[in-house]
């Protein structure tokens, strides 16, 4: 093997390994305990959206701790059953009056399976929806049954339920929660108003928190994180926060020692791959806690929580905003312009959800193309094709002077061979003839490495690109059998593990990828000398089944990407050879 096929080997290797590490640093599998068991998703077909309510279970005070015990004050309300509110296109959310509490919020446009992707996972635990509870994190829940009171707006609904604190019987204080709905928005409002019916301070505050706003156990779609397999590949969990224009990946696992941010956030999230459920506080101050604490059933949560400090009025309003949708940049961008978005939402910066890197700005302008091809043959996986194909004739001239150049130094070789020979006892003199005679023949010697190393940032962002792009999501390319581009393609369930490997599943793509890149060696490697053939070989076969290995679990779109590439720069160098061979004659 000579120097150049040597350095882009090297080169690609390092490309490859650097991206996998940043990507298992970024976007690591969450940990759970051994006992945990994989979060269920429990999705609420239309025509069961009026069952019972969920009774949930308050938690109990931490030994030791001064948090005091709350109990409904007044007569029991009659429950009228869950609430549903709907924009019969976007979303669809339900709201428990027990602790008005929302328990569903699916979206329409996006399935997960069978149903719609709910992004308020229910498990039915004791841990569901988008909660409040006394004082901090772990405090108890207000799981009393709420009054609902009318609006006069079918997309704004209020919930009211007065409490005491035991002992206290004296001090009623009232509870408000108010949640706005707007058609066509992933975001929605929900307002917390606490005020005592004394006109005093309301007897709330409990280990110097006043109450906690939680999300959890988990976000949708489904995501089962003892299957390490696709876990990398197909999706993740981890906490994001962002503050003073930075955004901050939290992604370590902390059961049983939540993780609390000093620095005020403006916003934080649960975040996947493709769907996050980012938290937006008011201006009150309040404090961010992460936590993946498995609950009562054992199942693995990641929980957000926006602790309020203490309160010292007698009516406290507070007014939070939630994102719960997919991470694409029309739903995301909406919220910078106030203009853009019925809350008069501005500068919120949520498309910093979005991953991107230094070559952003190249990975969007082949989704741009990307999309322009989807847009004339409606098939993601025909438009990745084509895409590549357009990149490969773009970059063709610089192919060809690859090859050129690379035959130029094989006509050399006897030259360069008689000058080491001739020179071996004086290095200075024989690079000083090595180089003269480059000169002279018009020969640059890297000349056949420059053009791969220009195409490297292109390798680079249309692999971010066809491993993050959010339309390749459940994109069926050939149906039966790559049904969703953004997951391995699955033709046989195992129903075990095979050791080592820890596969589950057989993926045809990555066996034609291997097969792609075997006939793509042995086409564009060139002869070498009798003492490197063995080194020649060993790189042509082990390279592929290191990266058959590397990519097995991949999303699928990314191989179709790669296998595309291997074949359109096959017919390009046969092509090329045959040119050659008539040139010659």
């Amino acid at each position: 093997m000579d120097k150049r096929t040597l350095l882009a080997v090297v080169l690609s290797v390092i490309v490859i390994t650097i991206g996998f590490t940043i990507q298992t640093l970024l976007y690591p599998p969450v940990p759970v305990d051994s006992t945990a068991q994989a979060v269920q998703a429990v999705t609420v077909p239309a025509e069961t959206t009026q069952a019972a309510p969920t009774t949930q279970t308050s938690a109990q005070p931490l030994p030791g701790s001064t948090l005091g015990r709350f109990e409904p004050f007044g007569d029991e309300p009659r429950s009228l059953g869950p609430i549903t509110y709907t924009d019969n296109e976007t979303f669809r959310a339900i709201i428990d009056p027990r602790g008005a509490t929302l328990v569903s919020f699916e979206l329409l446009q996006h399935r997960d399976g069978e149903y719609p992707v709910n992004m308020v996972l229910d498990d039915g635990s004791d841990l569901p929806g988008l909660r409040t509870v006394f004082g901090g994190w772990n405090g108890q829940v207000m799981d009393a049954l709420f009054v609902q009171e009318r609006t006069g707006q079918d997309n704004i609904y209020r919930f009211t339920r007065d409490y005491v604190q035991v002992g206290q019987e004296e001090r009623p204080f009232r509870v408000t929660k108010t949640y706005t709905f707007q058609p066509g928005e992933y975001m929605f409002e929900l307002k917390v108003d606490i005020q005592d019916l004394n006109r005093g301070i309301p007897l709330v505050n409990t280990n110097d928190r006043g109450y906690s706003v939680l999300m959890g156990p988990q976000i949708g779609p489904f995501f089962d994180p003892n299957k390490r397999q696709n876990a990398r590949s197909s999706d993740f969990r981890r906490f994001l926060g962002y503050s003073n224009d930075n955004r901050e990946v939290y992604n370590r696992s902390n059961p049983g020692s939540p993780q609390t941010l000093d620095t005020r956030q403006t916003w934080i999230a649960v975040d996947g791959k493709y769907f996050s459920f980012v938290a937006v506080p008011g201006n009150a101050n309040f404090t961010t806690v992460f936590a993946t604490d498995p609950n009562a059933q054992g199942v693995a949560s990641n929980q957000i929580a926006l602790e309020r400090a203490i309160i010292t009025s007698s009516s406290q309003e507070d007014v939070f905003r939630f994102y719960a949708g997919p991470k694409k940049d029309t739903n995301l961008r909406v919220y910078n312009r106030a203009t853009d978005n019925q809350f008069g939402i501005a500068n919120l910066k949520l498309d910093e959800l979005i991953d991107s890197n230094f070559l952003g700005w190249l990975e969007n302008l082949l989704k741009e193309g990307l999309q322009l091809f989807y847009f004339l043959v409606p098939n993601w996986g025909i438009a990745i094709i084509l895409l590549t194909i357009v990149v490969k004739l773009l970059f063709y001239p610089l192919t060809k002077k690859s090859h050129e150049s690379t035959h130029k130094m094989q006509a050399l070789a006897p030259k360069m061979k008689e000058i080491q020979e001739k020179l071996k006892d004086n290095p200075q003199k024989m690079n000083a003839a090595v180089a003269e005679m480059y000169k002279k023949e018009g020969v640059n010697p890297l000349g056949g490495c420059l053009p791969i190393l220009i195409q490297f940032p292109f390798f680079i962002a249309m692999y971010g690109l066809f491993n993050n792009h959010f339309d390749l999501r459940g994109a069926s390319f050939i149906p039966g059998w790559i049904i969703d581009l953004s997951s391995p393609d699955v033709v046989l369930e195992f129903g075990f593990v095979i050791p080592l490997l820890g596969w589950t599943q057989l993926h045809l793509l990555p066996f034609i990828y291997l097969a792609s890149q075997l006939f793509y060696g042995k086409v564009t490697q060139q002869p070498q000398a009798s003492s490197q053939a063995g080194t020649q070989k060993m790189m042509l076969y082990m390279m592929p089944i290191i990266f058959f290995f590397v990519l097995y679990s991949v999303p699928s779109g990314l191989l179709v990407y790669w296998i595309a590439q291997n074949i359109i720069t096959m017919l390009q160098q046969l092509w090329v050879n045959r040119h050659d061979k008539t040139k010659k004659a």
